[in-house]
């Protein structure tokens, strides 16, 4: 044998451990763990949407069978109307940032401002005059229209709503399509359908 430093004979592991069936062996575990790794992945897919549908559930409140509190979050979201998606004709120039990423935080940010429009005619923010015909009222009407809070609720509801689609049925899509974009105050019908799906939800992840 020819001495090397840290083994007896050069490129040992390759000539006495790395043989045709030890390599198909580590292929065969290769395949095995990769089994285990995509079922890991699934896992925490399946997770993800238990904490989905317990969200959604959360936000009916304390319900009773067939109704939905006036406090709850499903009501303050879509109760009377989803207005992000049904903007005022008056609050159109505003439309960019009520349809952001987080309309909330920006209607939260622009009403914080109207207590100094009492103050005189500029805005606030970047001191242009608002001397225009209707120009302070458009300003002041986002407060009256919006809720912040709802605002916020609504976002969150409906990013969860969408991440748990392809886990409903297309009907069932159809239906919370519906009411996530009415325009007015929810219908009987509407209710009953999201009180059913709120029972649903409670056997399901009970």
């Amino acid at each position: 044998f020819v001495f090397q430093k840290d083994e007896v004979l050069k490129n040992s592991f390759d000539i006495f451990i790395k043989t045709p069936d030890y390599v198909a062996a580590m292929e065969s575990i290769d395949i095995l763990l990769a089994g285990v790794k995509q079922t890991l992945t699934n896992n925490a897919e399946i997770e993800q949407a238990i904490s989905d549908f317990k969200e959604l559930r959360d936000g009916f409140g304390k319900s009773k069978p067939g109704n939905i509190p006036k406090n709850s979050k499903i009501h303050k979201a879509f109760g009377t109307g989803n207005k992000t998606e049904n903007i005022p004709e008056a609050l159109k120039p505003f439309e960019t940032f009520i349809k952001s990423q987080e309309p909330s935080e920006w209607i939260g940010w622009q009403i914080k401002g109207n207590e100094y429009l009492k103050l005189g005619d500029n805005c606030p923010y970047c001191a242009t005059p608002l001397i225009g015909e209707g120009q302070k009222d458009t300003a002041l009407a986002v407060e009256k229209e919006f809720d912040a809070t709802a605002v916020g609720h609504l976002n969150t509801l409906k990013a969860v709503i969408e991440r748990l689609g392809k886990y409903l049925s297309e009907k069932c899509r159809v239906n919370l399509q519906k009411v996530t974009k009415t325009k007015i105050d929810l219908i009987a019908a509407e209710v009953s359908f999201l009180t059913g799906l709120k029972a649903e939800i409670d056997g399901m992840i009970a």
